[in-house]
């Protein structure tokens, strides 16, 4: 008998074992030990800039190698595969012990910056080759400090440095005006960038913009469309978007400061919506990144800059960058798209990719709002409640005794006062009526009413803020739908500032009567038996975007006590995505179901369902689809002292599964209220509020705590303060001074105006520049304030 040949010795240091499956042809084995190579390049790199193999995003970039390997060569069937990936860490474990951290990884990143002008893109570039120990330039200038006064870029300048064993050659572009006036240098600024572009065939794409000032109604569209024109739409297939001054503080708006998180994911949308319409491509889904190249911007502990929500900028791009390189290596070597020489460069290669292929391979699908689902999910919910609503619950109550009732003169005597309230209330409803077929009469005829004069003083007492209120006055009436505009006090697209309409109508739905009394509409006994609804909806369009939003909600009472009530709501908004391309519809349905004084009759427990999608350019069968659970439970309390305690408590769990990978959700809220009088000894009346918050998502556990307090003596005086934590080690404490006893209090405002004007004054004394990083300091103290205000204010 033959025997069998001899089977190759494993030996430990060969860099595929277990990862080559022998019985597969040659060239599947060179494919897969190139794939392996690849997994080990991005596992060093990424330990070298702090990231672990374990990390979410090294885990996914990991995933997206294995399913490219998967799709192009399947793997064996009947066969146990190694995890390539734990394997592929031993191994680089292994080098990084044997070659060390500075070590070469045959990794040349090759990478065109362009962006508008002043957006900070050759500060970038500097601060970027600042992380390596040796850096070149093949300009003179690239080795000088920069000075903001000098000018912008002038030519196309190309620098080279070694980061952390990673060749990184960057191409820096003269910057683009976002104006009609620039058309005729931007035309000579794209000359330049498309003769760079075909000369160097970059790599990757950096698309520099600035993260505190965007252009106003999508101003940056036409000239990425330029861009689009003159270097080929698949310019944007392998472009990673960074935001540069992202230590700044958020634009303020009428509300005051939004959080960080807040309005870099609003940012974020928005750029991907503009990129999205200038290609062409509403598919397109690029990485984001964030960088704060100020010299004094926040540091950790380890002397690395971070952005305020924490983390390391540089080390977070390098990560995309080196990921978006190796996976276009990947591409190349499984031969996923027609390129004849194999060099995997983003210019050759991303020509023949199309964006879904690039989607899949750079990022996840796209899902819905898992955060913004769980918060909604995790918000305290009431039902609906009648226009007159204790005395409908007064009227339902009575009739419920009626029924118990066993003595014909008890219940003869209220049988005469539910008749005679319900009379009253058929009065009223006919008196509403009249008073709205009035109005709708004299604004078709074009006729005027006058205002009653009001009860109230006239004299309005000074201030800074604006008055409340429309621009337009106008009576409402009282019943129907009532039609609002929306202003925009900032707007430049329309004369009279006018971007949209609001429209929403509450009322009863009151169910057919075969009766011939007084008519179903103005029915007070149909008024008992009648379903509460609320409808509102609202458009807003400008010259490059188009926001719908529309809600529905309806209760429904079940006994007559009013103790058992379902509450059903649909909210359909749209991305506000510009261009041809349709935008995309977010739909969520919720029902939720309340049983008040169960068990105890002062619990009032409730459970709940959402069901959301993300519906594709509007088609409401397409779309990832995301469901929750949710109770709900309010406890009424009584405090040793006599003040009520009110306690709220929600939880939620929400699944949600848009791709190959779950994608689920957890959270919980919690609140409570009462009156901190005799606890404290006062004898003002003192409102207390505790609330905190918590959120689990990819891995990622989040919570926040918030604490208020007011002391009110009189209707306009009282002190009051809130103190705000979060899971980041954020805090933030405000404090509320008001009186209209005397005018001299008005005088303490003044003193945070003379802080900073000596601060303003120290600083030019001791050489000018201590002044700018006062200031920088200070809008970071505030930032830090106004996200925990907006993350309480969304948590409740």
């Amino acid at each position: 008998m033959p025997a069998l040949p001899a089977r190759a010795a494993a030996s430990s240091s060969s860099p595929v074992v277990g990862v080559i499956d022998p019985e597969e042809s040659e060239a599947t084995q060179k494919l897969r030990a190139n794939v392996h190579s690849i997994r080990v390049r991005l596992i060093r790199a990424a330990s070298r800039l702090g990231y672990a193999h374990d990390n979410g995003l090294v885990k996914q970039v990991l995933y997206r190698l294995y399913l490219a390997e998967k799709l192009k060569e399947p793997f064996r069937k009947g066969t146990r595969r190694p995890d390539a990936a734990l394997l592929a860490a031993r191994e680089a474990e292994q080098l990084e012990a044997a070659e060390g951290p500075n070590s070469s990884l045959n990794l040349n990143v090759k990478i065109l910056v362009i962006g508008l002008r002043g957006t900070g893109k050759t500060q970038l570039i500097r601060s970027l080759l600042a992380m390596g120990s040796s850096s070149s330039s093949s300009s003179s200038a690239a080795s000088l400090p920069l000075d903001a006064f000098s000018g912008g870029t002038k030519r196309v300048e190309v620098s080279q440095g070694q980061v952390l064993g990673v060749t990184l050659t960057l191409i820096d572009t003269p910057g683009l005006t976002a104006s009609a006036a620039g058309a005729a240098a931007n035309a000579a600024v794209l000359r330049k960038l498309r003769k760079a572009f075909q000369q160097h065939e970059p790599d990757l794409v950096l698309y520099v913009d600035r993260f505190d000032q965007p252009s106003r109604a999508g101003g940056e569209v036409p000239v990425l469309q330029a861009v689009t024109n003159a270097c080929g739409p698949h310019i944007w297939l392998n472009t990673i978007v960074a935001l540069t001054h992202a230590g700044a503080m958020p634009p303020a708006s009428g509300q005051g400061h939004m959080s960080w998180d807040a309005y870099s994911q609003q940012r974020s949308q928005l750029l991907q919506l503009i990129i999205r319409s200038a290609s062409g491509d509403a598919r397109l889904m690029n990485p984001i990144a964030f960088a704060e190249s100020h010299p004094g911007c926040r540091r950790n502990a380890q002397g690395q800059a971070v952005i305020p929500s924490g983390m390391a900028w540089q080390q977070h791009m390098l990560v995309l960058i080196m990921s978006a390189k190796l996976l276009a290596d990947a591409e190349a070597a499984l031969q996923m798209t027609p390129d004849a020489s194999g060099t995997g460069k983003g210019g050759a290669a991303g020509a023949g990719l199309d964006a879904a292929s690039m989607r899949q391979l750079m990022g996840r699908p796209d899902g819905p709002p898992v955060r913004y689902l769980m918060t909604q999910l995790t918000g305290f919910n009431q039902p609906l409640t009648y226009p007159d609503h204790g005395g409908v619950l007064e009227l339902r109550n009575a009739k419920h005794r009626l029924r118990s009732l066993k003595g014909w003169r008890d219940r003869k005597e209220l049988s005469r006062q539910i008749r005679f309230r319900l009379l009253q209330m058929q009065q009223m409803n006919r008196r509403q009526q009249r008073t709205s077929d009035l109005l709708c009469k004299a604004t078709r005829a074009g006729g005027k009413m006058q205002l009653a004069q009001p009860r109230t003083a006239t004299r309005v007492r000074p201030s800074v803020q604006p008055p409340v209120g429309h621009r337009y006055r106008a009576l409402e009436p009282g019943a129907g739908w009532i039609v609002r505009p929306h202003i925009e006090p900032h707007g430049m697209d329309n004369a009279d500032n006018v971007e949209g309409f609001m429209a929403e109508k509450a009322g009863v739905a009151r169910p057919s009567s075969s009766s011939s009394g007084s008519g179903s509409g103005s029915s007070a006994d149909q008024l008992l038996r009648g379903l509460p609804y609320r409808i509102s909806s609202s458009a807003s369009a400008s010259k490059e975007q188009l926001l719908v939003q529309a809600r529905g909600e309806l209760s429904v009472y079940h006994d007559l006590p009013g103790l058992a009530t379902t509450t059903l709501s649909a909210d359909v908004q749209t991305s506000g995505a510009a261009g041809p391309a349709s935008p995309d519809m977010l739909m969520v349905l919720r029902l939720d179901s309340q049983r008040r004084g169960f068990p105890i009759g002062a619990n009032n427990p409730c459970v709940g369902l959402m069901v959301a999608r993300l519906a594709q350019e509007c088609r409401p069968h397409q779309g990832p689809v995301a469901t929750g659970v949710r109770l709900q439970d309010c406890l009424r309390l009584t405090a040793p002292g006599g003040a009520p305690v009110e306690l709220d408590v929600a939880l939620g769990k929400l699944f949600c599964r848009p791709g190959l990978e779950p994608d689920d959700a957890w959270g919980a809220n919690a609140e409570m209220r009462t009156d901190a009088r005799q606890l404290l000894g006062s004898k003002y009346s003192t409102p207390l509020s505790l609330s905190g918050s918590v959120m689990g998502h990819r891995g990622e556990t989040m919570g926040a705590l918030s604490a208020a307090m007011q002391v009110q003596r009189g209707r306009r005086s009282g002190v009051g303060g809130k103190l705000q934590l979060n899971s980041r080690g954020i805090a933030s404490l405000g404090l509320q001074l008001r009186s209209d006893g005397s005018q001299w209090w008005a005088l303490a405002g003044l003193v945070p105006l003379f802080n900073l004007g000596w601060g303003m004054l120290a600083g030019v004394l001791a050489g000018g520049g201590a002044a700018g990083e006062g200031e920088y300091e200070e809008q970071q103290q505030q930032q830090q304030g106004g996200e925990q205000q907006t993350a309480a204010a969304g948590q409740q």
